[in-house]
C-alpha cells in the first residue's frame, strides 16, 4: 500500500509540473505574438518551408579591397586626377594631346600609359585644329591646354614644344569618357579607306609636340 501511494504521489507531482511546464510555454507563446515595445515584433515563418531551393547557384559578387573603384570607370589625366570629381568636377571627358602616340605604342599603352598630356575637358572638340607657328597664341583655346596657359607670356612655339598646349585635334566624341576622333567611328561603321577620311579632314602640314609631321599614313597607322 505504501508503494502505492508513493507512486500515486509521485504521479501527481509529475502531473503538476508537466502542467506548469505547459503553462510558462502558452504565456512565452502568447509574449512571442506580442509586439514587444523594446525589441520590435518577432519574425514570422512558414512551419511548412523545407529549407533552401534544391537547385541553386553561386550569386557572383565583386569587392575591393584596395585601391578606387571608380577608376575602372573614369579616366584620370597626368597629375592622377580623376574626371569629373575634386578639383575636376564638371570636366568628365579625358583630352589626349597627342593620341597618335597612344597609337604608336601598340599594347604597350596598356602597360607604361600614353606618352602624351592628357587633360580632363569640359566636352570633347567639335572642331579639327592645327597649329600655324605663324600664329599667335590667340589660336589655341584654353579648354584644351594646361592650366598654365592662362595668362602666360610665352609664344605659341613654346607653348606646343613645352606641352601646355595640343599641336592639333580632331572633332571627337566621347568613348568611356575619352575623347575619340568621330571620322574612326565613321570608318568603322561605313567601311572604306581611313587614309582617304583623313585626307577628307583637309588636316595637312599636321606636327607634334616635337615638330615630327604627322603624314596621313602616320595618323592612319598611329589610330586604326
Amino acid at each position: 500500500m505504501e508503494n502505492n501511494a508513493d507512486g500515486i504521489e509521485i504521479n501527481n507531482i509529475e502531473q503538476r509540473a508537466s502542467n506548469n511546464h505547459d503553462s510558462v510555454d502558452e504565456i512565452d507563446s502568447k509574449n512571442l505574438d506580442e509586439a514587444d515595445p523594446t525589441h520590435g515584433t518577432p519574425l514570422k515563418y512558414d512551419p511548412n518551408f523545407k529549407g533552401p531551393i534544391k537547385n541553386r547557384s553561386c550569386t557572383d559578387i565583386i569587392s575591393f579591397k584596395y585601391g578606387d573603384p571608380k577608376l575602372l570607370l573614369y579616366p584620370v589625366n597626368s597629375n592622377n586626377e580623376l574626371c569629373g570629381y575634386g578639383k575636376q568636377i564638371g570636366k568628365n571627358y579625358l583630352f589626349f594631346f597627342d593620341l597618335v602616340s597612344c597609337g604608336r605604342m601598340g599594347v604597350g599603352v596598356f602597360v607604361t600609359g600614353c606618352p602624351t598630356p592628357q587633360i580632363c575637358v569640359t566636352e570633347c572638340p567639335d572642331s579639327n585644329f592645327i597649329y600655324n607657328p605663324a600664329r599667335g597664341i590667340s589660336q589655341f583655346e584654353s579648354k584644351y591646354c594646361k592650366a598654365e596657359f592662362e595668362g602666360t607670356s610665352k609664344n605659341s612655339r613654346e607653348v606646343i614644344n613645352e606641352d601646355i598646349c595640343s599641336p592639333y585635334y580632331f572633332k571627337s566624341r566621347p568613348v568611356i569618357n575619352r575623347c575619340v576622333p568621330s571620322f574612326l567611328f565613321d570608318f568603322l561603321d561605313k567601311g572604306g579607306d581611313l587614309m582617304e577620311k583623313v585626307k577628307n579632314e583637309s588636316l595637312v602640314n599636321v606636327t607634334d609636340s616635337a615638330s615630327n609631321t604627322l603624314t596621313d599614313e602616320i595618323i592612319k597607322e598611329g589610330l586604326k
